[in-house]
């Protein structure tokens, strides 16, 4: 079976960053960010994607098959929702930032509950820490 990847960029309070923020912008831009995972996956998911048809396929693919979700804003964090209320997520690769806003989309608090195992981590130069987190 495929395993689904989700990748974001949140601030130590659970918020997404803004846009414009220079850490944000290495984050989306920086090859130890969303680029290498968007170019190691075998499907890039997108906002309004079918959840249906996404459970259907993820059954008939086998498991060297990836499909890999962004959340970067309102439309993703949506996307986001979806996959973590059908607990249809394998991995969660987490790019912490340091800072604190308490404003904007407060995306943590879809993360579904659960249980999860550190299987990495790295922190670089700019502060950024990166934590990828599997199903446990």
């Amino acid at each position: 079976m495929a395993r689904i990847q989700v990748a974001m960029a949140v601030t130590i309070d659970g918020f997404l960053p803004d846009k414009d923020h220079t850490l944000a912008e290495w984050v989306r831009t920086s090859s130890n960010g969303f680029p290498r995972w968007r170019d190691a996956c075998s499907y890039p998911l997108f906002p309004k994607y079918s959840l249906l048809d996404l459970i259907r396929d993820k059954g008939h693919s086998d498991d060297t098959f990836t499909y890999y979700a962004e959340i970067m804003d309102k439309e993703s964090t949506e996307l986001c929702r979806g996959l973590f209320l059908y607990h249809m997520v394998d991995e969660l690769i987490l790019y912490l930032l340091p800072l604190t806003t308490s404003r904007g989309i407060h995306v943590m608090r879809h993360v579904s509950p659960g249980h999860w195992k550190l299987h990495g981590i790295r922190h670089y130069n700019n502060g950024v820490c990166r934590m990828i987190y599997r199903k446990a």
